[in-house]
């Protein structure tokens, strides 16, 4: 209790939020990490084995059409990160409003249906990536890291779309870790049923 109460009075809830998601998010990046390098080294040698058994399968131009360019990987990267640790710190939000394990199953039914919404959308806004719901759905940071994605795979983008896009998703990522320090500040010290949508209001504003 005295550990806790001397870590939070001594650093800012949302380095300490933002501290604790990188730390444990990285974990996870590093994990994903070691299986791209095991995929990566299992495509360099099947791929040649599957060459040599199949030679109609070596068409550069059929190969270079089916890969993605540096641009597409550099965003999805870029996309990948920020929806990672954005959603990364939804779950620690949610964590930090709950006692257990039962109360927090039920609090991210909400963080879910976030991350269903724009898996829905995918397909109409790659149909028509120019229009303007597209255009503005692909600029909030809860759906950018699969519309914009979208998008890009479906058209050309102006480049100010993606800078603007990139930009509210890595400030979505401090704003959210922002008011899950608040909430983790408060609750860590407190125990007992989960707090209504006012009580955590007056955390954010009172922590």
């Amino acid at each position: 209790g005295k550990i806790v109460e001397i870590l939070v009075s001594s650093i800012r809830p949302w380095e300490l939020m933002l501290g604790k998601i990188l730390g444990v998010g990285s974990v996870g990046l590093t994990q994903l990490a070691v299986w791209i390098a095991l995929g990566a080294l299992g495509l360099t040698l099947g791929v040649p084995a599957l060459v040599a058994a199949r030679p109609g399968l070596a068409d550069p131009e059929a190969i270079s059409g089916a890969m993605p360019g540096m641009g597409l990987v550099g965003l999805f990267l870029a996309l990948f990160l920020g929806g990672y640790f954005l959603y990364a710190a939804l779950y620690a939000a949610v964590g930090a409003m709950c006692s257990t394990e039962e109360e927090a199953q039920q609090a991210q039914l909400p963080v879910v249906l976030i991350l269903v919404i724009p898996v829905l959308l995918m397909m109409p806004i790659m149909e028509d990536p120019h229009a303007t719901g597209s255009v503005l759905l692909s600029l909030v940071p809860f759906f950018s890291p699969v519309l914009l994605y979208a998008r890009a795979g479906a058209a050309a983008l102006p480049v100010w779309q993606i800078v603007l896009s990139l930009g509210f998703l890595y400030l979505g990522v401090w704003a959210t870790a922002w008011v899950a320090g608040r909430i983790y500040r408060v609750g860590i010290l407190m125990q007992g049923k989960r707090p209504t949508v006012p009580e955590l209001w007056r955390w954010v504003r009172e922590a």
